[in-house]
This record gives structure tokens, sequence and C-alpha cells, in this order.
């Protein structure tokens, strides 16, 4: 009855907009933003996303009053679309038609909202998007792979017919001026120079409640906060609970207009409300005295314009590194992106975007303990240190094992017409096929739900204090350690299958031209993907509850049957895992139409 009720209210006062500009770092104002910095028509952009009002309205006029006419031009108009008007009405639909090889799916939404960015004071205002979707289909199946999902609402659903209507919007309070300016809200973030593409942060990562600010400081230097509250899941993905947070703090150097280098740090903990994370001090040092229990990571941006219109960039995350200097084969929990964009001065094309991004085995997967005194872990155990909002990758939609060469080109051909084509070639493997047998034997011999060995985030290779455990590494004397292959392995791209995903797609959306009556927009979008070995991600060793004995003589017994060889058990379950991968090509097919007042 509260759903309905809710539910009702929000519809008679509210209809939304695929949010606003500074509550929505997915607005296309972003890419333009990025285009300009690439041809040297701004300064350095906060490197937080997204921005205040303040900020939004310096970037557009530094370009309006740039000596490049065209650009003047689509400065001008998003100037009328951000500031022309406080409030705005927006009523949205998408259909997508999906046809595999195997089979088909149609799923269709509609969304009613109001939104706007409104200046109350001279140095704050308010940003909202607020309103209801309703969707017919799986979200979740909308897009090709190595995608996050457009909307927010992804929970309790109010169910009419066929149809699941749901609460959805974003709303922040902005501050600041040129020197100074944040958002406090709830919004998606976004951080770095890879727009939507980032390591630490995604812009299309789902949404939490946060605060964000950016410090310009003399001799090029800018320092960027962010302290959010995200929603935690236990250790194997499931159910939801609160009392999780990440904080990110940055510090940029400009070295001239040309080049710039970034240190950043950002930490996930739980289980209290640690304020020293906002302290401008570097998080070593607090994660040091509060224990040493928080999941820190930390890294370095490289941003470089040789001449107007060419921009190189790199980012390097770091989750955990080793320094015993064995050489490459060792413990680097790392994942790294290298781009090259490329904005020339034509009428039809707008962007060129060459990335590579590689994430290391692991990277974004931490498990967490019952207790810090006993190091028991289960599976039911909530985790407070992984790199998760309510389920989903804060960073990189890739998952661990895996790299991707992707190339995104903007262009438009005719007024009012903008052309999207993008293509990827993705690699993933599930890294738990590196394990040795006799890991792959204690995954086995665990209890169901106590371990997943799928290869996603939640997959770890800490190991809990229990008599499976004793069982099989007896020279371990204590709880809480890794198994020797990650510990002391990359294992990048060790196993025997490797899931490809080739794709390629083109979107086009035109614009009519805005009267009284409106604004109209229009698109079409087709996606092809391909997979080859898809069903890497399922578990392959899945617990069968304590079934095996060490023989005296060497044998094993399992499930009563004597094998005189661990490995015979393994390449059961590893070929029974292989046994399920298949090939599979998709066609996405998708309608867009939306009118804004």
């Amino acid at each position: 009855m509260k759903k309905w009720l809710a539910f009702c209210l929000i519809s008679i006062f509210c209809v939304n907009l695929f949010a606003q500009v500074s509550v929505n770092p997915n607005d296309k104002f972003y890419e333009k933003a990025m285009i300009w910095e690439i041809k040297g028509l701004v300064s350095d952009l906060p490197q937080i996303r997204p921005y205040s009002l303040p900020v939004i309205k310096k970037i557009l006029q530094e370009v309006i009053e740039s000596e490049s006419e065209a650009d003047s031009e689509e400065a001008k108009s998003e100037y009328e679309r951000i500031t022309g008007k406080s409030w705005h009405v927006q009523v949205s639909a998408d259909g997508v038609f999906v046809k595999s090889s195997a089979d088909s799916e149609k799923i269709a939404d509609a969304d009613f909202h109001l939104q706007g960015d409104s200046q109350i004071f001279k140095y704050a205002g308010l940003s909202y998007n607020l309103g209801l979707l309703a969707i017919k289909g799986n979200e979740f199946n909308k897009k090709p792979l190595w995608n996050n999902i457009e909307h927010d609402s992804v929970q309790d659903a109010v169910g009419f017919g066929p149809l699941d209507g749901y609460v959805d919007g974003n709303c922040n309070l902005f501050f600041g001026n040129e020197t100074i300016s944040g958002t406090a809200g709830v919004n998606r973030f976004g951080f770095g120079p890879f727009w939507q593409e980032g390591l630490a942060m995604n812009d299309t990562g789902y949404h939490s409640s946060g605060l964000s600010y950016t410090i310009n400081l003399p001799a090029g230097l800018m320092f960027s906060q962010l302290f959010t509250s995200i929603g935690a899941t236990n250790n194997v993905g499931y159910e939801l609970f609160g009392s999780k947070f990440l904080s990110l703090h940055s510090l940029k150097w400009s070295l001239n207009k040309k080049i710039s280098f970034t240190y950043y740090e950002n930490v996930v903990f739980g289980r209290r409300t640690e304020l020293s994370y906002l302290f401008p001090v570097p998080y070593m040092i607090n994660q040091g005295i509060n224990g040493c229990n928080d999941n820190l990571q930390m890294g370095a941006l490289f941003e470089a314009r040789p001449v107007d219109g060419l921009k190189i960039s790199g980012d390097l995350f770091v989750d955990d590194f080793s320094l015993r200097f064995r050489g490459l084969d060792d413990k680097y929990r790392v994942a790294g992106s290298l781009g090259l964009q490329y904005a020339p001065e034509l009428f039809w094309l707008d962007l060129v975007d060459l990335n590579y991004t590689a994430i290391m085995p692991f990277v974004y997967a931490h498990w967490d303990y019952d207790d810090y005194k006993d190091f028991n872990l289960h599976g039911k155990t909530i985790n407070y240190q992984n790199y998760t909002n309510n389920g989903f990758c804060m960073g990189s939609v890739l998952g661990g094992d895996s790299d991707r060469l992707q190339l995104k080109v903007k262009a438009t051909p005719v007024e009012n017409l903008e052309l999207h084509f993008k293509a990827s070639f993705v690699r993933h493997q599930n890294v738990c096929e590196s394990f040795t047998e006799e890991e792959a034997l204690y995954y086995l011999d665990s209890e169901p739900g106590h371990y997943r060995t799928d290869g996603t985030v939640f997959s770890h290779q800490m190991l809990d204090n229990d008599e499976v455990t004793q069982k099989h590494f007896p020279n371990h004397s204590s709880a809480g350690f890794y198994t020797d292959s990650a510990w002391d392995h990359l294992l990048f791209m060790t196993g025997d299958h490797t899931m490809t995903d080739l794709t390629f797609g083109l979107d086009a959306e035109y614009t009519l031209n805005k009267s009284k009556a409106g604004t109209f927009k229009f698109g079409l979008g087709y996606d092809f993907e391909y997979i080859k070995n898809a069903g890497i991600d399922t578990d392959l060793y899945p617990g069968q509850g304590d079934k095996l004995d060490k023989n005296n003589d060497g044998t094993y017994t399992w499930n009563g049957t004597i094998y005189t060889d661990g490995s015979e058990i393994v390449k059961y379950y590893k070929d029974l895992w292989a046994s399920q991968l298949y090939n599979i090509s998709k066609h996405f097919i998708s309608v867009h139409f939306t009118y804004t007042w």
C-alpha cells in the first residue's frame, strides 16, 4: 500500500527526464566538455563528475568566447538548454528487440520526469531529476555485455498489469564558485579523463548518496574529494545492507596547458562511519591508525595534449602490489587504461576515441570477515570491503582477468543528427581455472554457498578458518591466508578457456528544431554481438559439502568412490564446466523517443 501511495503521489506531482546536467554525469554535456578540452577551448575540467551549475556555466562561457565559431554556437545552444528554464518536463520511451541465435526478447520502458537546475543563491542551488519509470522485460538484457543499466531504480517494483513501476530520481545541492565547487545529494559519480570508462569511479555505475568538491589551488594544483554512502551485499553478492562507504581524493598537477599528472587514493570500508577519510591526508596513514582493515587502493593519471585536438591519457589503478621483485609472474592486482582521443576541426567528425583497458585477476574483489579476531567468514557474511555498490562494480564494467580494445566515433554529418559508432573486442577468463589441484579440491570440498568460483568480483581466494581449510592446507597455522596461486602469481589469461566478445553498433539521434511546443528527439540503434565461450562466468568448483577424504595410501575417497589421483576429480568438474560453454550471436534493435518541454 505504501509503495502504491508513493507511486501515485509522484505521478501527480512529477514527470521524469533522463536527468539534469548537474545531477547526471552521463548527460551529453560531459561528452561535449571532453571534446572542448581536447581541442584546447576550455581549461582543465574537474575530475569528479557531475559538476556544479557555476562550473558548467564557466565551461560554456569559455567556449562561447572562443575563436571556434561552430563550437561557440554549440555552446550557446547548450547554455540555453541548461539555463534557459529552471525546470523541464520530459517524456521518453524506449523499445528494444533482442534476437539471438537461441531465442528473442522484447523490452520496453517509459519515463516521466520533472527535472531542472535552479540557482537559488549566488553560490548555491538545487538540481533535481524526479519521476517514474515503467518497464516491461528485463532491463539487464537491453544492451550487449559490459554495459551498466541506464536506470537507477532496479529494486522494490510496483506491479500493475504486465509492467513494473519504480520511483526513479536523483537530487543534489550544488555550491561554489570558480575556486571551490561541489555537490551533495544522490546521483551517479564519475572520475578521471575516461568518460563512462573510469577505473576508480564509472559514470554509468549505480547511484549513491555522496558529497563531492573540487578546489583549484595555486601553481596548477587541483584537489578533489568524494565521500559516498553505498550499499553492501554479502560475500557472494546477494541481499542488501547499509553502513558501507567509499571515499576518494585526488591531487592533480598541471605542468602546463598540455601535460598534467594526478595521484589519487580511494578506500572502501564499513561497520562504522569513519570521518577521518574526509580529511585531506593520505589514506595510507588513516588506514594504519584505523587498524589496516579497510580496502585501500591508489592510482595515477597521465594526460597530455601534444597539439590541440589530440589527447593521450593513461590511468593506472593499483589494488594490491607485490614488492618482492620476482618478475612479472607475481601478485600484481592492477588495472590500466591507455587512450587516444582525436577531435579534429571538421564539420562532421566530432571525436575518435581509441582505448585499451586491462583488468588483472581479483582486482575489485575483496572478502570480509564476520570478525577480525577469529577470521571467520562465510558466503552470508556482509561484505564491507569489495568494490561494489548494491552489487554493481563501481569501477570498470570489465571483470577481473579481462582486457578490451575499444573504438568509439561521434559524428554530426548534418545539423541536428548525431551518429555514435562503437566497436569493441573483449577477452575474459575465469581465473579459478588457474587454481592448483589442491586449491580446486578445497573449493569443491567446501559447503555449498560458502564461496563463488565464477571469476566475477564476488570470487575470492582468501580462505575461512574451518576444518576443511585445515584438512587441505595443514601447513597454514593461521586463518585468513590466500591460496598460493593467487598470492604468488599474476594468473592473467593463464586458463585453458577464453571468452571472446566482439561487438559493434551504430546509434543515430535526430533532434527537431526547438519550438514553443518543446523539443522532440528520435533515435534508432543497432548493435551486433558475438560471444565465443559464453558461460565462463559460472561456478567452476561449486561446493559439495565436505565429501573428500585423503587416504593413507595416497588415494582419495570422493562421495564414497576411491580415486587414485585428485586430478581425476578436478578434471571431472573442469570438463563438466567446459561442456556448458556455448557460442551465441545477438542482434539489438532499439527505438527511442523523447519529448521535452
